[in-house]
């Protein structure tokens, strides 16, 4: 197989012979230059954080008043937004140059999961990604680690915005107290591992120093977007707090920070964070001296994200292992309509990634969406993708012939097999559906 393609399938979305030919000769560098390219993107149409916040506040104080109805109709739900948060992302894809910034933004996107898609809270999802994770994915791992944790999606997802100092004066007087969860995640999920070393005493202590980290969406409040997410030192655990053996002093909003930036450089983290990042673009069958390498990278160099993954997408390991993970439903959803050269709006991009079995931003736990085929190979699951590349395919107005479509998505790359299948259809919307449940198609 060219490199071309085969990096178009493990970095990308697969080969698009419009944008990226499958003549490029220099596959690393085509795609290490991505790296180099911002990883922002304009979404003057998206809500920022702020923004959520005041819509939120609105939303809240509406309700407070009586829910009127003809009042409420008027709020976007957070399904809307995230229609729009999904079309845009698939459309970038379609139409960008820069494949490996998407695969690696959904990459952190699962890494920092804040799941609140059926909550109005889920306003600040879209804005989570735009301002907490792009900004940093390609930074240090320390800025990336606090921007997620601190971001309003996460305080609400986990509760952070619930947790009180117990000896604050609203902790003593009321009957909210300290919320270990979302110190618990940042360092189960986010940083350390399960096997990282930390013990309860440890989330305790971080979870004290994460007090006064929330957002105040009492509508009954008058203040900024931003005063609402300001630091709440009325709320935060006084004292010297000591996490991995090390303590830190009483300096208030920086003592989360302070503690957080320690434990992104850990021997751990930098372990756990290049195994995941590895297990997710090359695979279980990775050698175990890529993921020392890069382990080594990361504290070498104080966790910097670009060079790991510049060293990831250099080594040999990577283009040599074969494409055998398969794709979520939100990669295929992609690869297609990089394929298709267009986004596939029939039936909608929304609700076919639910019946897929990946609802949009929204897993169904704080550890996101598993890296394992076991998740995405059962029957059911085949089925709806079945499903739906059928119906994809019905609705291509003028559907390539079938070796111009193998020739689009493989180059010289499919068995016999697949070759065959794709050719033998009866109709092309048939060939288009073979091709899109090939093995070569599905898997990365």
């Amino acid at each position: 197989m060219k490199p071309s393609i085969f990096g178009a399938r493990r970095l990308g979305f697969g080969v698009d012979a419009v944008k990226a030919p499958a003549a490029v000769t220099d596959a690393k560098g085509y795609y290490l230059a991505q790296l180099a390219k911002s990883s922002a993107f304009d979404a003057s149409d998206l809500l920022t954080t702020d923004a959520a916040m005041d819509l939120f506040v609105a939303r809240a104080a509406v309700l407070k008043s009586g829910g009127d109805k003809a009042a409420l109709a008027k709020f976007p739900t957070t399904g809307q937004l995230l229609e729009r948060d999904l079309e845009l992302r698939l459309g970038r894809i379609v139409a960008g140059d820069r494949p490996l910034i998407e695969r690696l933004a959904l990459y952190w996107l699962n890494h920092f999961t804040a799941a609140l898609a059926e909550q109005p809270l889920g306003y600040f999802l879209s804005s989570f990604e735009r301002e907490a994770i792009r900004p940093h994915m390609l930074g240090r791992f320390a800025d990336l680690l606090i921007a997620a944790t601190m971001h309003p999606a996460m305080l609400a997802y986990l509760n952070n915005r619930n947790s009180i100092g117990p000896h604050t004066a609203r902790g003593v007087r009321g009957r909210k107290g300290l919320n270990e969860n979302h110190a618990r995640e940042v360092l189960e999920l986010h940083s350390l591992g399960v096997n990282g070393g930390y013990t309860q005493a440890d989330i305790i202590e971080l979870a004290k120093a994460m007090t006064g980290w929330t957002i105040n969406i009492d509508p009954k409040r008058e203040a900024t977007a931003g005063q609402r997410r300001a630091f709440d030192p009325s709320i935060h655990e006084p004292g010297v707090r000591t996490v991995m053996g090390r303590r830190y002093s009483d300096t208030g909003r920086e003592q989360a920070i302070d503690i957080l930036r320690d434990v992104a450089m850990h021997p751990a983290t930098a372990r756990y964070v290049t195994h995941h990042m590895v297990a997710h673009f090359v695979g279980d069958s990775a050698p175990p001296d890529l993921e020392a390498r890069l382990a080594r990278i990361f504290l070498d160099t104080g966790g910097d994200l670009i060079k790991v993954v510049s060293a990831l997408v250099s080594d040999d390991a990577l283009w040599s292992l074969p494409s055998a993970k398969i794709r979520p439903p939100i990669e295929f959803m992609a690869a297609s309509a990089q394929l298709l050269g267009s986004v596939p709006m029939n039936p909608k991009p929304l609700i076919s990634l639910k019946i897929m079995g990946q609802p949009y931003l929204d897993a169904a736990a704080p550890n996101g969406w598993p890296e394992g085929d076991e998740a995405w190979a059962a029957p059911d699951a085949w089925k709806s993708r079945l499903d739906w590349a059928a119906q994809v395919s019905s609705h291509v107005e003028r559907p390539m012939a079938p070796a111009e479509l193998i020739d689009r998505a493989f180059g010289e790359a499919p068995s016999a097999e697949t070759r065959a299948a794709v050719m033998g259809g009866a109709t092309a919307a048939q060939s288009l559906t073979l091709l899109m449940l090939s093995p070569e198609f599905q898997r990365r």
